[in-house]
C-alpha cells in the first residue's frame, strides 16, 4: 500500500479507503485499487489531451496569467482536475499547466 502511494499509482485519500477495504475484506491491494477505480492518472499524455480542453475553454484564464495574476494558474489546474474527475495527479497535472503557461 505504501508503496503504491509513494509511487503515486493513488493518492493519500485512496490509500485510506484501500487500507480500511484491507482490513474489512482481507483483499489484495492492486486488487481493490482496480475494483473500486482508485487508480490515479499520471499519464503525461493524457493530461496534456486534457490542459489542451481546458486552455481552449478558459481563454480568459490565459490573459489574465499573462497579466501577473498568478492565480489564474491554480483555476486552471483545478479545471483540470475536474476534466479528470478527480482522478488526475495533482503534482503531474500542476507541473504540466505550469510549463505550458510559460511556453504562451
Amino acid at each position: 500500500l505504501i508503496t503504491e502511494i509513494a509511487s503515486g499509482a493513488i493518492s493519500n485519500t485512496a490509500g485510506k479507503t484501500v487500507f480500511e477495504e484491507i482490513l474489512l475484506t482481507g483483499k489484495e491491494v492492486k486488487t481493490i485499487i482496480e475494483e473500486k477505480g482508485l487508480a490515479q492518472l499520471s499519464d503525461e499524455n493524457a493530461i496534456l489531451e486534457m490542459i489542451d480542453v481546458v486552455f481552449n475553454k478558459n481563454e480568459q484564464s490565459i490573459a489574465d496569467y499573462k497579466k501577473g495574476k498568478t492565480n489564474a494558474a491554480g483555476f486552471l489546474v483545478g479545471q483540470v482536475m475536474k476534466e479528470s474527475k478527480g482522478k488526475g495527479n495533482p503534482q503531474v497535472i500542476n507541473t504540466l499547466v505550469r510549463k505550458k503557461l510559460e511556453s504562451m
